[in-house]
């Protein structure tokens, strides 16, 4: 067998790809057809989503199947399906994996579970703060683009975007959260991830693991005092409604994988696949675009709605980094057999881009 890996390349089309080459089946593949002169195929795919309409994950996806169905001339249709429809978090991930899905996005939180060095996504701080410069290292960086994007390939997924949703920011219903010290005794909600759980831990939070889809009603009912997640999610799911407090913090920079099943991949001819990666290509501006006119939108909103918002000092930022440190053996432990080698490349290829 030849091998190919996908790569993403530093935000130009020039995207490389190399991929695992494997015998075709004659049997059309995702819903493909022939037409009566057997040249033609077209393929309809269903696009799994972690999130709801008007999140945005949403506004990237409406806007990619936009651009697909276009280059591709009715060549390619995609079925967007939302949270819950198909499966929801790791779930979802497996029917990625194991090939019932075509293809569609994994949460952060969850994808530690299929890849182990996708763990490192998990860690807090470890992005720069200035979003702008995040995104250019998301797209730029070798660490992620070629040593993580290989990781992912081996557990038959292939990696062709990288969806980065903002900084996810602190809401709770006991009190601002200005400095560590605020921080301690609350009962946050986290995605289930032990990097997580081991940096809130850290923080002094309580944290707890409670699915997405039962998040507002365990806010009401207290099963959790707080959550973590990005304004304009805040926004989207309401939580204004049983939050008080929003505590903007910059803790966790959220990157959601945007990933094929690899074997359905290699069935896709060279031109399809070629329009799934120019349409990453330009639906990045435009979501960037969309994104911070979201993010601007939510912050302005969810004051209106009577939360109270605060933005934690660089001093309290900085009490919160070195707390987070405690994560880093949690990552050793999960990351993968190379996990220290790999977080300290990670560290110094961001620093270049603080």
């Amino acid at each position: 067998m030849k091998k190919r890996l996908i790569r993403l390349a530093a935000g130009a089309l020039s995207a490389l790809m190399l991929f695992t080459m494997t015998a075709c089946s004659s049997k059309p593949a995702g819903g493909q057809t022939q037409d009566g002169g057997g040249e033609t195929k077209t393929y309809q795919l269903k696009f799994a989503l972690d999130e709801t309409q008007n999140s945005t994950q949403d506004v990237y996806a409406l806007k990619f199947k936009e651009l697909v169905e276009a280059k591709s001339e009715g060549r390619v249709t995609l079925d967007i399906y939302y949270l819950g429809q198909l499966g929801s978090g790791a779930n979802q991930g497996e029917l990625i994996q194991n090939g019932a899905v075509e293809f569609g996005f994994i949460s952060c939180g969850d994808v530690g579970a299929m890849v182990p060095e996708g763990n490192i996504f998990n860690m807090p701080y470890i992005f720069p703060s200035n979003l702008e410069k995040a995104k250019e290292f998301l797209y730029n960086s070798q660490v992620i683009n070629t040593t993580i994007v290989d990781c992912f390939a081996d557990k038959n997924l292939v990696v062709i975007d990288w969806l980065d949703e903002g900084y996810m920011q602190w809401t709770n219903s006991v009190r601002p959260i200005t400095n560590t010290a605020d921080m301690k005794g609350i009962k946050m909600r986290v995605m289930s991830a032990p990097i997580i759980t081991a940096a809130y831990k850290s923080y002094g939070a309580d944290p707890v693991s409670i699915p997405i889809t039962e998040l507002y009603s365990a806010l009401q009912l207290n099963m959790a005092e707080g959550q973590v997640n990005p304004v304009e999610y805040i926004e989207n799911m309401k939580y204004y409604e049983v939050q008080k407090y929003l505590s903007l913090a910059n803790a966790d920079f959220y990157v959601a994988s945007l990933v094929f099943n690899k074997d359905f991949w290699n069935t896709l001819p060279a031109d399809i696949q070629g329009i799934f990666l120019e349409a990453v290509q330009e639906t990045r501006p435009y979501y960037a675009e969309e994104q911070q006119k979201l993010i601007d939108a939510a912050t302005v909103n969810l004051k209106e709605y009577g939360m109270e918002v605060n933005a934690l000092s660089d001093e309290a930022i900085a009490d919160f980094r070195e707390l987070a440190q405690g994560a880093v053996s949690a990552f050793y432990e999960v990351g993968g057999e190379n996990a220290e080698q790999l977080y300290s490349d990670f560290v110094a290829e961001a620093s270049t881009y603080y």
